[in-house]
């Protein structure tokens, strides 16, 4: 079982990442429709995942919390706090002010 309990893990790890990552990615030219089309869909798929997350530690699933929180039983932990923030900056730092600029054209 606590194979599962990390792939689950490091499942919403690696969703928080790869959201990052097309956020941040320096080579979108944002002048450009379709990747501003692209950056919604990121941006759509990002708020999913934290909303998942979300409803994870609000007391809905209490077993999980205490997983998430103590991750016992595994090699290794992962700090989705950390995660979660990081993917928080990008959004606030670089999606907004693009949605910003583009509702001012």
């Amino acid at each position: 079982e606590s194979h599962m309990e990390e792939g689950f893990l490091l499942s919403i790890q690696g969703q928080l990442r790869e959201c990052k990552a097309s956020i941040l990615n320096p080579n979108v030219d944002y002048r450009n429709k379709a990747a501003v089309r692209s950056m919604a869909e990121v941006s759509s798929h990002a708020v999913t995942v934290l909303s998942f997350i979300q409803n994870l530690v609000e007391g809905h699933h209490a077993d999980r919390q205490v997983f998430m929180l103590e991750q016992p039983g595994l090699a290794g932990t992962t700090n989705l706090v950390k995660e979660v923030a990081t993917l928080y900056t990008a959004l606030f730092e670089h999606v907004e002010p693009i949605l910003t600029t583009l509702m001012d054209d």
